[in-house]
């Protein structure tokens, strides 16, 4: 691998030179030809050997300050694929997190395959990396997992991501289990209750849900109304365009400015009058500026 990439263009560039210095000196007779090629044949193969050797050596600490960046790698790479799912039992989680990049996406392993040993990890870091990644996954099989992390996770970060995750393998089977959460004493969680409920959630989630994000789209308090921003923003749905509006217009200039980020992640074609009032306003032009191209 290391030898094709970088050692051999050179080497085979300084052979063909070689070659032609040596066919325009040796004279007609093809024998001396022949055992100067055979001879250079041999010595690559001696130099890609302890060049090859040298790297395999190397690897371990290339994975731990994740140096393989421009590496080719190639799936049949049955050694290199050995070695990077030996590091997912790293307790550094830069490592197991750069392995886990690389084998999902250079050697095509399913992110199911490898999430199910590592959403237990020690290190909430990796943890929360996992669940993030299974929510962008459709791994139904993975729901009894997730559950049973979900009931003994401490951190709310991980916990926040775990939702989201459930959310996207179980869909609407996940109405109880996210439910409860909607009411949690941090915003995180249950902002992330919320956003599962009214993505995956069908009928049932949105009317859990929605009941209380209105609540918070009402509230006098406008940390209230940013989280209302927050949701609507992550979920992504044109279809709730309408409780943004009064957002947009809301006289808190923070609640304004998360309402304008949330109106470019929806892109809903209805908002974009009160996203070009918001032009005008000093202090919101740049984030209704980033709305209309987002």
């Amino acid at each position: 691998m290391a030898v094709d990439g970088v050692v051999g263009p050179i080497a085979s560039g300084a052979a063909a030179g070689l070659l032609v210095l040596l066919a325009a000196s040796v004279g007609d007779g093809p024998l001396p030809l022949v055992l100067l090629t055979l001879a250079l044949l041999i010595g690559w193969k001696f130099v890609s050997s302890w060049v090859d050797r040298g790297y395999r050596r190397a690897l371990p600490e290339a994975l731990q300050h994740r140096r393989l960046e421009g590496v080719s790698l190639s799936r049949d790479d049955s050694e290199m694929e050995q070695v990077l799912r030996s590091r997912l039992t790293s307790q550094r989680p830069h490592e197991v997190l750069y392995s886990f990049d690389l084998l999902t996406t250079r050697f095509d392993v399913s992110v199911s395959e490898l999430s199910e040993g590592l959403i237990t990890h020690p290190h909430p870091e990796v943890r929360r990396e996992v669940a993030r990644r299974l929510a962008l996954s459709d791994t139904p099989e993975l729901e009894r997992a997730i559950r049973a992390q979900i009931d003994t996770e401490e951190e709310p970060r991980v916990q926040t991501a775990l939702l989201l995750a459930l959310a996207a393998s179980a869909e609407a089977d996940a109405v109880d289990d996210l439910s409860p959460f909607i009411n949690a004493d941090s915003p995180l969680i249950a902002e992330a209750a919320m956003i599962g409920l009214l993505r995956t959630g069908g009928v049932d989630g949105i009317l859990v849900a929605g009941e209380r994000l209105l609540a918070l789209e009402r509230s006098a308090d406008p940390t209230e109304r940013v989280r209302t921003a927050h949701v609507l923003g992550d979920v992504g749905n044109r279809g709730f365009y309408r409780h943004l509006r009064p957002l947009l217009t809301d006289p808190d200039a923070t609640v304004r400015t998360e309402a304008l980020v949330a109106a470019g992640k929806i892109s809903s074609p209805r908002l974009w009058p009160d996203v070009l009032a918001s032009l005008d306003h000093i202090g919101l032009h740049r984030a209704a500026a980033s709305a209309l191209v987002a």
